[in-house]
């Protein structure tokens, strides 16, 4: 609710800094419908409901200077995007070159450049902690991986030491010998010459 009253006082603070010819293009332009759905949206306290009703009027009239700060407003105070809110600011100021109430945008878009770099600031410390976590995080997911290395190979060196040796390869069986066959001895001769074999059926009577 602060926030609120905070943007309305704004929206009224800037309305009356402006000369009469701002006056009336103000005015004019805070007749499109979408631009008066979104103050009605406002004053009901529906800052999100009135930031789409003004971010779907620039879609059709990307040239109404008074959404661009209305919407520069909200993203600023609101929605606490800086980016947004400089970049409507800027376009406030293009349309309205020669807006009486310039100063005072101007010194919005220094508030929202200051507020944005402590933004990043913030936002890379706490990306700079991150990183940290993560490389420490690494050291001892190597420094597990190289335990359970080292206890892998002692593991194996225990099995190999405690199984019994292989057996060696054995000669292959020599062959079986092949029986000799008998030899029979032949007696000498009577009369020292050669002995002749006399057959069984061939002797004279």
């Amino acid at each position: 609710m602060k926030i609120l009253w905070l943007m309305l006082g704004l929206l009224v603070l800037l309305s009356t800094g402006c000369s009469r010819d701002e006056a009336v293009r103000d005015a004019s332009e805070l007749r499109d419908p979408l631009l008066r759905q979104a103050h009605a949206r406002l004053r009901e306290g529906d800052r999100d409901g009135a930031l789409d009703s003004m971010d779907r009027a620039l879609l059709r009239k990307p040239e109404l200077a008074q959404a661009h700060l209305d919407a520069a407003l909200l993203y600023d105070e609101y929605r606490k995007d800086y980016v947004r809110a400089i970049y409507h600011y800027r376009r406030y100021l293009e349309l309205r070159p020669d807006a009486e109430k310039r100063g005072m945008i101007e010194d919005l878009i220094h508030k929202s450049q200051m507020a944005l770099v402590a933004t990043l600031t913030e936002q890379g410390g706490a990306r700079d902690q991150r990183i940290r976590q993560l490389q420490e995080e690494n050291a001892r997911l190597l420094n597990d991986l190289r335990e359970m290395r080292a206890n892998l190979a002692r593991q194996r060196l225990a099995a190999a030491g405690a199984s019994p040796a292989a057996p060696s390869a054995t000669a292959p069986a020599a062959a079986p010998s092949r029986p000799q066959p008998d030899v029979v001895p032949t007696p000498p001769a009577a009369d020292g010459g050669a002995s002749s074999a006399v057959a069984p059926d061939s002797a004279e009577f």
